[in-house]
């Protein structure tokens, strides 16, 4: 693989409200391939974790030059503690490294025929939703290997762009009405990212401003950003705009290029005593999300994040995210979104 990738064709990739669900995961699989020079391609499918004693796989798709994987026997043969370690922790990292190699061979061992012989370990990235559903995006390696803290970040900030983008999937149903995306934006900006309609939350001052301000880093991500360095492209252009929004790319008839700010909130942890935003951070660190990351997802400040993290741990009288984040999965979230295929 390539060591510096470009993954902001992944990301532009992800934001597309078009096509099946299907169809849009195997376009994600070739970008991905395409941007990381993967020897073995790239392969995904859609994932329910919610239950560790039944994992449940829709059949994966490929990139042209991933071997064929069968998931959905692989997941039969999957233990609940074979589970638990490959989808219960960092949202990134390779098969091996999470659940160690020893019992990585193990899984391997397991799957059989079904197993390609020529792939000795994946990168996995996870792009869930607050109850372990959405899909899993695996590069496959040759040998074990173990990734830097550069690569996870890196590949976890492509993680939530893609759990971002699949809620929003799902809110806007099947079919022809997820390309009809400027009708109900809560705002419009322009193609540099000035904001020239707005309404509802969106209209307040400050909501503006964060708005102008993500229109514009997003801009300079996609073009003058990314030529000088792809990672710090990435970094600039983060999953929501104050937990709330998702922008996307919209052409009027008259091909004018306009940028639509749909409203797309995460699913919320369990209501317990916190506020909105405390169930927003809460649920994101019960995904095993480290704090910058939870920041990145958001789209709110590392400060913010902490401030409101510390707030819950005090309501709750946790001393850990660790310990919150244990409590928070004996609750589902709110239930603001359908599972994934229905």
């Amino acid at each position: 693989m390539r060591v510096n990738p470009d993954l902001l064709d992944v990301v532009e990739s992800a934001y597309r409200m078009v096509g099946t669900d299907e169809t849009w995961l195997r376009e994600l699989c070739t970008e991905v391939e395409r941007a990381t020079g993967s020897e073995l391609g790239c392969s995904a499918f859609f994932l329910d974790a919610s239950n560790m004693n039944r994992v449940r796989a829709r059949p994966a798709v490929h990139s042209p030059r991933a071997p064929a994987i069968d998931i959905v026997a692989m997941f039969e043969s999957l233990s609940p503690e074979h589970a638990a370690r490959l989808f219960g922790g960092h949202p990134v990292n390779t098969s091996s490294a999470q659940v160690g190699r020893r019992l990585w061979r193990q899984v391997v061992a397991a799957c059989g025929s079904n197993w390609p012989r020529e792939v000795g370990d994946t990168l996995g990235m996870l792009a869930l939703d607050a109850r372990r559903v959405g899909c899993s995006i695996c590069i496959p390696t040759r040998e074990a290997t173990q990734l830097t803290r550069l690569q996870k970040l890196r590949y976890a900030r492509l993680a939530v762009h893609v759990a971002t983008a699949l809620r929003l999937r799902r809110s806007l149903g099947h079919g022809p009405a997820r390309a009809d995306l400027g009708g109900d934006g809560e705002a419009v900006l322009d193609a540099g990212g000035s904001v020239i309609d707005a309404r509802g939350e969106a209209a307040h001052p400050s909501a503006r401003r964060a708005l102008r301000a993500m229109g514009r880093a997003r801009d300079r991500a996609r073009t003058r950003l990314r030529r000088e360095d792809a990672d710090l492209a990435l970094e600039t252009w983060t999953a929501l705009v104050s937990g709330r929004w998702t922008l996307l790319d919209h052409f009027d008839t008259d091909g004018r290029h306009f940028v639509v700010a749909r409203k797309n909130p995460p699913a919320l942890a369990a209501p317990l005593s916190l506020d909105a935003r405390e169930r927003m951070v809460a649920a994101s660190v019960a995904l095993g999300h480290p704090q910058k990351l939870v920041a990145y997802e958001l789209g709110l400040s590392r400060a913010t994040v902490s401030r409101t993290l510390s707030s819950a741990l005090t309501k709750l009288g946790f001393a850990t995210p660790a310990e919150l984040a244990r409590a928070l999965g004996a609750f589902a979230p709110d239930p603001i979104e359908a599972p994934v295929g229905e």
